[in-house]
């Protein structure tokens, strides 16, 4: 009998020598992998995937069914496992379900690859394709909605859960040798497909993607937390009763090494956490996103140190009022008049209004104004319009003027415009309207904790509880003495962006001595590896 020949199986009719037959055949056999066999279920009033599930718990095999249908009694699909086929016989044709006994009849050898597929070709090697056409240049492997691969559509491969792919442990292996980024998105998951994952923990991962899942904890995540620094997991159950601040604490306390979290930056010493106090939320998501990184960003540069770096939020032309109601400054005792009252105060006019034109004239006049800081605590965002090209935001808040400590309350409304280029959304500012006033003298809720700017790794009139917090950061990237650590941070007044970058100077010159090191391992490869990590 030749071993690739039709034959019907079931129950009573199996001999001895077929089973011997099929459980003496082996991977190496070449013409094995291009031969499927039909199973045909009697009785099941139940859906596919169940039927999946079922077979595979029964009969302990994992299997990637082919071209499934289902007439009248018997549901039918392919397979090309042979170890599927063997249990079946061995465990005699049936397996239960929860109201009777299911039968089974298997055409073994029904059809070639060919004719499922239309050419030569095996299971593993379309799974391989689609698996490595998924892999970007940027290291990432794209898993996403990976069940519904349109090469697995077209051949009726009825990839029903993610995790098999676990059963192609040669491309697994591959893929995970390169991997640094992985996205699991759109994929239904409930939990962690720990045997996919398996593959990549011993790795180079540094992101993951579990996002729009149905996930409702993150326990099953946990496993590889350590190596986590990007992650996204929007789009699932889990977080949704907490508010951002609670949600960013529970993610950096499961992944304390995460910087990046749905695709916003947060610094996961709780150095940088940028949010709003009061957000009043739009349906569309993508509004929401878009005003959350624009608050982010603005503010950010627009109270950076090193100067207002905003030309590029602007339109080329951009139109600029300026109003300022500070009538009542002249009622308060200071050393100096503040330069929003020289600028912008005229005798008999308690409302002093007045328009700019051009990207260059509004952002010299912005640069002009007095520098200082936001209390984002302080911020409500409103978003007035949302409408084809066109956002309308208004943003209420504090700011604390720098030289003379004044606070003042401020209203600036932006429009926004966006215009697609290379498929992506690109904002723009071309109007804004901001209204300065003098703060009531009642702060107590505002501009307590230290004055952090966006953007940098610095404080300001840290706590203890701070101060030991980025001592530890330091000591983390340094491998520095908690002393020499402490001491350098206070030295660059815990900017500890300034700290590294003199540090690692100090490496590459050799000129720290030994004894600065907490550790006793080689001076030379420890050095080596400090000055990449900070890198």
């Amino acid at each position: 009998m030749s071993a690739y020949a039709k034959k019907l199986l079931k129950k009573g009719a199996v001999n001895q020598s077929i089973v011997t037959l099929i459980g003496n055949s082996t991977s190496e056999d070449e013409n094995e992998k291009y031969y499927f066999h039909k199973i045909m279920v009697y009785d099941w009033d139940n859906n596919d995937y169940l039927l999946y599930e079922a077979i595979s718990e029964y009969f302990s095999v994992s299997f990637v069914p082919v071209n499934f249908s289902s007439t009248n009694a018997v549901t039918t699909f392919y397979t090309s496992s042979l170890a599927l086929v063997l249990k079946i016989i061995n465990l005699g044709f049936i397996f239960p379900n929860q109201r009777k006994l299911i039968n089974i009849e298997i055409l073994l050898n029904d059809k070639t690859s060919l004719q499922l597929f239309g050419s030569k070709t095996t299971l593993e090697d379309i799974v391989t394709g689609v698996v490595s056409n998924r892999f970007k240049p940027n290291y990432e492997l794209d898993l996403s909605n990976f069940c519904n691969d349109e090469e697995f559509l077209q051949h009726k491969i009825h990839f029903y859960k993610i995790s098999l792919l676990a059963n192609f442990k040669i491309l697994m292996l591959r893929m995970s040798r390169d991997c640094k980024i992985i996205n699991l998105s759109n994929n239904q998951l409930r939990e962690m497909p720990q045997e996919i994952m398996n593959f990549f923990i011993k790795g180079d991962l540094i992101g993951l993607n579990l996002s729009h899942n149905n996930m409702t904890s993150l326990a099953s995540v946990q496993r590889i937390n350590s190596k986590i620094e990007v992650l996204w997991i929007e789009g699932n159950t889990f977080g949704a009763n907490m508010n951002e601040m609670e949600y960013i604490k529970e993610i950096t306390k499961k992944f304390p090494r995460v910087v990046e979290l749905d695709g916003i930056k947060i610094n996961n010493y709780g150095i940088t956490v940028p949010f709003h106090k009061h957000f009043i939320l739009n349906d569309e998501y993508d509004t929401q996103y878009v005003v959350e990184e624009f608050v982010k960003l603005y503010f950010a540069h627009y109270d950076h140190k090193k100067g207002r770096n905003i030309e590029h939020f602007y339109d080329a032309k951009a139109i600029f009022t300026l109003s300022a109601n500070l009538n009542d400054i002249e009622k308060v005792s200071m050393p100096k008049i503040s330069m929003y009252s020289r600028n912008l105060h005229k005798p008999n006019q308690s409302n002093n209004t007045k328009s700019y034109f051009g990207v260059e004239t509004v952002v010299s006049v912005l640069r002009a104004l007095p520098s200082g800081s936001h209390d984002l605590t302080s911020f409500s965002v409103d978003i007035i319009h949302d409408y084809g090209h066109t956002l309308v935001l208004v943003i209420d808040g504090l700011f604390r003027e720098e030289v003379s400590d004044r606070y003042f309350s401020f209203r600036r409304t932006f429009v926004l415009k966006y215009n697609t280029m290379m498929d992506h959304r690109h904002y723009l500012i071309t109007n804004e309207m901001f209204t300065i006033s003098l703060a009531p003298k009642d702060l107590k809720e505002s501009f307590q904790g230290p004055t952090r700017h966006l953007g940098e790794l610095r404080l300001i009139e840290p706590t203890t509880q701070e101060q030991e917090c980025m001592i530890k950061i330091l000591r983390h990237l340094s491998h520095l003495k908690k002393p020499e650590a402490e001491s350098r941070l206070k030295k660059h007044s815990w900017d500890l962006r300034e700290c590294l970058a003199e540090f690692k100077t100090e490496v590459e010159m050799k000129s720290i001595t030994d004894d600065a090191f907490s550790s006793d391992d080689d001076i030379q490869s420890l050095n080596s590896s400090i000055i990449y990590e900070i890198d």
